[in-house]
């Protein structure tokens, strides 16, 4: 992102993902994962 100077300016970022599965037979399970991501720069 530009400033009002036109300089480049740090911003935060934070992101995620999130999956689910269900268990439809005995032998064909499901799982839960989750991620997530913060970036932070520092001035």
């Amino acid at each position: 992102m530009l400033d009002t100077n036109g300089d480049l300016e740090n911003i935060d970022l934070i992101s995620g993902f999130v999956g689910w599965r269900h268990v439809f037979k005995p032998r064909l399970r499901g799982n839960l994962d989750r991620l997530q991501t913060r970036i932070k720069y520092s001035s």
